[in-house]
């Protein structure tokens, strides 16, 4: 798991997914002493840290709020805390706490990161990023620091620069595991599959005792359609921590596309029954479970006013769906209406905006401009990666639409050809599309690959 961006309007921010990532490769060994007067609030802060290298969220925020407990000014315990808390309403005292905090008493490295995290609560990206780049011209080795850049690489897509970070990050601290966990989805994201299960496997061989090794190597099998070794690498997760929430939804999304919605539905409810997953990833995979059933329904009339649903609209789930319903349908001003509210909610975010280009080419296709629709297609391609299942998923998803446009407008070769591509990475979604259980926005005959597709 990296903490990931969906395919959700809540999720494709990239910039603060980045921010909480950076913080998960805090080491165990060799730690400078944080500043604080109290050695059991430092034992705590330890235990924190370890915690959260192994991408244990609850309890990382359990030794972190302790740690305050125990020493009220332990100004690097508070901003670890902080940055959990993006949705409590202890947030801005936090913040402001943190903000009032005296530095004089500060490491260089807990100055920085004190400072980095102001920035970034207030998003004020561009000063954290100038903050960041002015420490590292002083403390080029800085491993913490090293780990903030990487995450910026990333977000600018600027690949090699990122794994050249990740590579000397692990040159400084061999023991720094999660930057080999960043290679495997840097490799990912690029589509260098086989490469990136080198990197998991690798990673999960220097932590073997961790969830989050199996839990990545399970989200990559599944973006390629190998589901029963997904299943078990994400079952392996579980086993080694039942509160591991990522790898119950990787399971809801792997039965989904393997059009099994009792599974999926299965999967959530075991999510339930763990106290440290309530909240609202739970709620936002909940609400999406409840579209797909109504998907596998084909009932599309009610499928597009699901958009409506207090659900939906709190949790941004996967309104892809109700849209397309509504092209499917021929409500096309319903259609615009779902582009023109999804829009407000990605505003600010390249992927977001993408997706929305996404569901208005569905409706071009559906009112039969499919020349336009291609182009579109296209363009969101270009904008999106492999960057991990969610994202990867629809990649791939929009692949199949972008193949079906031309085909529409009459590009049989590059149609076949694009199909053949998704079909490389994943056999599994490509089946889906040439027995028309994915259902697209426009009667049509033969797909691609000579194989026909109910129509809708």
């Amino acid at each position: 798991m990296r903490k990931q961006l969906l395919v959700t309007s809540s999720a494709l921010v990239l910039v603060v997914a980045a921010a909480i990532a950076a913080w998960a490769a805090l080491r165990t060994r060799d730690r400078p002493e944080w500043t604080t007067d109290s050695p059991a609030a430092l034992a705590e802060m330890r235990r924190g840290l370890a915690a959260e290298q192994k991408f244990y969220a609850p309890e990382a925020r359990k030794h972190f709020a302790r740690a305050l407990e125990l020493d009220p000014e332990f100004a690097t315990a508070r901003l670890m805390l902080l940055r959990w808390s993006s949705k409590s309403p202890q947030r801005k005292t936090l913040l402001a706490d943190l903000e009032a905090a005296d530095r004089s008493r500060l490491s260089p490295r807990e100055a920085f990161l004190v400072q980095y995290q102001i920035e970034f609560s207030h998003e004020r990206y561009a000063q954290a990023r100038e903050l960041l780049e002015k420490y590292l011209a002083e403390h080029p080795r800085d491993p913490y620091a090293l780990d903030l850049k990487i995450n910026w690489l990333w977000d600018d897509q600027q690949w090699p620069q990122a794994e050249s970070a990740c590579k000397q990050l692990l040159a400084i601290d061999p023991n720094w595991v999660t930057a080999q966990n960043k290679l495997g989805y840097l490799s990912m994201s690029q589509g260098r599959f086989a490469e990136a299960e080198d990197r998991f496997r690798t990673y999960l061989y220097v932590a073997p005792d961790q969830a989050n090794p199996h839990d990545s190597l399970g989200e990559l099998l599944l973006l390629l359609g190998r589901f029963d070794d997904a299943r078990n690498e994400l079952e392996a997760a579980i086993a080694v921590r039942p509160d591991f929430c990522a790898s119950y939804y990787h399971l809801a999304q792997l039965e989904v596309i393997a059009r099994d919605v009792a599974a999926s539905r299965a999967a959530i409810e075991r999510a339930r029954r763990v106290p440290a997953c309530a909240g609202s990833e739970l709620e936002r995979f909940d609400c999406s479970q409840g579209l797909w059933e109504i998907y596998d329904r084909r009932d599309f009339a009610a499928l597009s006013h699901a958009f409506d649903s207090p659900c939906e609209q709190k949790t941004h789930a996967s309104y892809w769906m109700p849209h397309l319903a509504a092209a499917v349908t021929g409500d096309f001003e319903r259609a615009r209406q779902i582009e023109t509210t999804v829009e407000t909610w990605n505003r600010d975010f390249r992927q977001g905006k993408a997706l929305v280009e996404h569901l208005r080419a569905v409706r071009l296709v559906a009112e039969g401009n499919a020349q336009e629709a291609a182009k579109r297609f296209a363009a969101v391609d270009g904008a999106i990666d492999y960057f991990n299942a969610d994202i990867g998923v629809f990649k791939l998803y929009n692949r199949l639409q972008w193949s079906n446009a031309l085909q529409l407008a009459g590009d049989d070769e590059r149609a076949e050809k694009l199909f053949g591509e998704v079909a490389a990475v994943n056999k599994r979604m490509a089946g889906l599309y040439t027995t028309g259980e994915m259902v697209l926005p426009r009667k049509h005959g033969a797909t691609t690959a000579g194989s026909g597709a109910g129509s809708v």
